[in-house]
């Protein structure tokens, strides 16, 4: 059981249908989509204490950018989904 534990954690299949997705969402123009993915970085790497824009940044050498960068993605996040599946009420906040 260990080993298909270890074999799933290094298997490149979930990156591979991660990068899938997020091209089926650029040609559909589903904002939403990179939404959760935002989402979904943010959060790791609020887990982690590593945040990855160019680099990776380290909570514990840079805590000021690395909340900077952390915050930055919660908000995109809520943003693009937001206003990609409320675009009245969107357009009505936003201007």
């Amino acid at each position: 059981m260990s080993y298909i534990v270890d074999r799933m954690s290094r298997s490149k299949l979930p990156t591979v249908v991660a990068l899938a997705a997020l091209l089926i969402a650029t040609w559909m123009d589903w904002q939403w989509v990179w939404g959760v993915f935002f989402l979904y970085w943010a959060v790791l790497g609020i887990m982690t204490g590593q945040a990855f824009v160019v680099r990776t940044v380290d909570q514990d050498e840079s805590p000021l950018l690395f909340w900077l960068i952390s915050v930055t993605w919660l908000v995109v996040a809520a943003l693009s989904i937001f206003y990609d599946l409320f675009p009245e009420t969107a357009r009505l906040w936003l201007g």
